[in-house]
């Protein structure tokens, strides 16, 4: 019982909060980028908001480790950041739905209505189709989308704890307990 009361308290401490913030979109963002590359699998463009969305959150997380150095208070660029996590989560849960079929959505193109008919030739030539309602991917039955959002809203779950409880284990009266 002690070991998870250390643990806790190593967790919720708000630079470490702000530092998984940062790691775990990183992370997301250089799978989803290997899945590309390495993997040719194209992204739809909720996929590309999903994304920005992590980036966004890198981002935030990277600033608020930065600037609480400098003595600020983390609590709000928790919050900033699990807000942008939690956005790209949403995007991720609305792609499930798509691709579950519970509601429509039609992918969009880049605009090229402004194009003349040799660039929007070109254009749609290299461009791969990729549709927002096809499942490219599956791990144990879920998508990529779900396991995108069911990890941006377990992290920004996180995140949101970090900022609204901080460090509520901290006690002077157990000081012998050690991480390990």
């Amino acid at each position: 019982m002690d070991e998870i009361i250390v643990l806790l308290r190593w967790l919720l401490r708000p630079h470490r909060a702000l530092l998984m913030l940062a790691l775990v979109p990183a992370l997301l963002l250089l799978t989803a980028l290997g899945f590309q590359y390495l993997g040719g699998l194209h992204p739809c463009p909720l996929c590309l908001w999903q994304r920005w969305a992590h980036l966004a959150g890198l981002l935030l997380a990277l600033l608020g480790l930065l600037l609480t150095r400098r003595g600020q208070s983390a609590k709000p660029w928790l919050l900033l950041t699990s807000l942008s996590i939690a956005i790209g989560g949403g995007i991720a849960f609305f792609q499930l739905g798509v691709e579950q079929q519970w509601w429509q959505y039609t992918c969009s193109s880049p605009d090229l209505m402004n194009s003349s008919l040799n660039d929007l030739k070109t254009a749609l030539l290299a461009t791969p189709v990729v549709r927002c309602d096809v499942v490219a991917w599956r791990f144990i039955g879920l998508s990529m989308a779900g396991w995108n959002g069911l990890i941006s809203l377990v992290l920004a779950g996180y995140g949101l704890l970090a900022a609204c409880i901080g460090n509520p284990l901290a006690s002077p009266k157990s000081p012998n307990l050690k991480f390990r």
